[in-house]
């Protein structure tokens, strides 16, 4: 798997474009936007709002979990959570 500093090397030299600064701003975008979509959202700042969603507990246990289920979130001591896209 390619970590997401090759993957935004790769797109930003896709580009036509021979500006460096617009090859170093798509790149920057890129890494950004995959950023973003890696982040673990703390249970104590927000409850899922999608479903399915990854859940991580105190021991780093990730399991996928569906919205209805908060039940568990306490039971086996949720942490942080992660939407996930299912297509």
């Amino acid at each position: 798997m390619k970590t997401v500093e090759q993957a935004a090397r790769e797109y930003a030299e896709t580009k036509t474009v021979s500006e460096a600064g617009y090859i170093l701003n798509s790149r920057n975008a890129f890494k950004a936007g995959a950023e973003f979509a890696q982040q673990w959202m703390s249970i104590k700042e927000q409850l899922p709002d999608c479903s399915p969603y990854l859940a991580k507990d105190k021991q780093g246990k990730i399991e996928l979990f569906y919205i209805g289920e908060e039940s568990f979130i306490k039971a086996i001591d949720i942490t942080h959570w992660r939407r996930i896209e299912v297509k």
